[in-house]
């Protein structure tokens, strides 16, 4: 079992108290994505299809959110290079996604996609996590909150609420 969310919960990875209010909403995003991807192990048939129908909509606004808002600013704070890596990173993911959510979820390869995806989106959050989110690592600065624009939080869904047509008959 991967466990990731157990990981999710140590730093860097965890919420720190110094952290911005851009950076919390976005690891409490990225635990929620590791318990998500930690289902999907166990996950067959009805329940990984809208489990992973849920996921490519939940990453899709999250990536969004992070190219939009976050990464401008961050680009600021620890330069181009890195934040250009987790641009193409999302432009894999986002390909991955589209590829899942062409299938009907009963070829032999979906779940194994499904499962790269989690690996590709654990390898990227980690990331995000130690290299751009950590001050010590020379991201954003404590206390720092350098996003413009609207509040991430408004384009939020609680859990559930995002379902795939592809994915639901639709």
């Amino acid at each position: 079992m991967s466990n990731y969310a157990a990981r999710g919960r140590t730093p860097p990875h965890a919420i720190m108290g110094d952290d911005p209010p851009s950076i919390v909403l976005i690891k409490e995003e990225h635990q929620l994505f590791r318990e998500l991807f930690d289902r999907v192990e166990a996950a067959e048939g009805d329940a990984l299809i809208a489990l992973a129908g849920e996921i490519g909509a939940r990453l899709l606004i999250h990536m969004k959110i992070e190219e939009d808002i976050l990464y401008p600013a961050l680009k600021e704070a620890i330069g181009v290079e890195e934040v250009d890596e987790g641009i193409v990173e999302h432009q894999v993911a986002g390909a991955l996604i589209l590829d899942i959510a062409g299938m009907t979820g009963r070829e032999e390869l979906f779940k194994s996609k499904v499962h790269v995806l989690g690996e590709e989106t654990m390898h990227h959050i980690d990331e995000e996590d130690s290299k751009l989110f950590e001050p010590r690592q020379g991201g954003m600065e404590a206390g720092q909150d350098r996003s413009r624009g609207p509040r991430p939080a408004t384009a939020r869904a609680p859990r559930g609420a995002l379902r795939s047509p592809r994915f639901h008959g639709a």
